[in-house]
């Protein structure tokens, strides 16, 4: 195109010249345009391919969340999640997800968001004062109860919480353990201004307080027949107060200030057979011969 610029230039004078950079400036025009299209097609189809890959994610977690809720977590199977997602591809929870526990870390924290941000801001009305334990239960108890009224999965959330907390290894701490800012995490903290050094340290109340929160959230939203949970919810915050400030009996906190290792000596003294070995299928099988005989 330059090389035409110059041959009018030759041919035309200045006039030529003129025209030939004006068509020379169109077409570099029309360049940018078309790069400018296509930058903002290809802009475009990230966006479609990346609210697309949202809607799948929340489809999967919902899927989850249903499943874990109504069967049981160890119950339901990845490949069954994503049938119920609609989901063909039968690696995209594995894409989305990894594995089952980050999907199960997903589920809970679609709802932790909003149940942190509501405990906050109770917090937040406590430590201004003036301080009172039953204000401090509202603010464990009243965000989760919330749950009870949320169609999105609200209901689910909460029997897959019930679950959790009723396994003999917890395997997802009620509070996230990577945010020290979790609103969990706060109230413990708060909360243990109430409560005897025993209760806190060594008995683990706090952990048995929201135990118990859960196990009654959970059943409760198995079946949420009443719109109305005012009164269900202001004799559970009773309820875990209670818990909280129980005293002690003297029998309780004599052991609890035994080490560990004696009431263990003693327990295993009491209760465990001699013999560490359990009884072979085939021991117990010879044994009920020689008996019969």
């Amino acid at each position: 195109m330059l090389a035409l610029g110059f041959e009018l230039h030759l041919a035309t004078g200045e006039a030529g010249s003129v025209l030939a950079m004006a068509a020379l400036g169109k077409t570099r025009s029309s360049k940018r345009v078309a790069r400018a299209a296509v930058g903002g097609a290809s802009s475009l189809s990230r966006d479609i391919a990346r609210r697309s890959g949202e809607d799948t994610r929340l489809k999967l977690i919902r899927a989850a969340e249903q499943l874990f809720a109504e069967r049981g977590i160890a119950a339901v199977s990845l490949r069954e999640i994503n049938r119920s997602a609609g989901q063909r591809n039968a690696t995209a929870l594995q894409y989305h997800f990894g594995t089952r526990r980050q999907l199960m870390a997903a589920v809970l924290d679609r709802h932790r968001v909003d149940v942190g941000a509501r405990r906050h801001a109770l917090l937040d009305q406590y430590e201004a004062g003036p301080r009172d334990l039953r204000m401090l239960t509202t603010a464990l108890v009243v965000p989760e109860a919330g749950k009870l009224s949320d169609p999105d999965g609200g209901c689910a959330y909460l029997r897959i919480m019930a679950q959790l907390l009723q396994r003999a290894e917890l395997s997802l701490d009620p509070a996230d353990p990577e945010a020290p800012q979790d609103s969990i995490h706060r109230w413990r903290r708060l909360v243990a201004e109430w409560m005897p050094e025993l209760a806190v340290r060594r008995l683990h109340r706090r952990f048995t307080a929201i135990r118990i929160l859960f196990v009654e959230l959970g059943r409760r939203a198995e079946n949420p027949r009443s719109r109305n949970h005012k009164l269900f919810v202001s004799h559970l915050i009773d309820l875990i107060q209670a818990i909280l400030i129980a005293p002690l009996s003297s029998e309780t906190e004599e052991l609890a200030r035994q080490p560990k290792a004696v009431i263990k000596e003693e327990r295993v003294a009491r209760h465990e057979p001699k013999s560490s070995k359990r009884p072979t299928r085939a021991r117990v099988a010879g044994s009920a011969r020689g008996a019969s005989e």
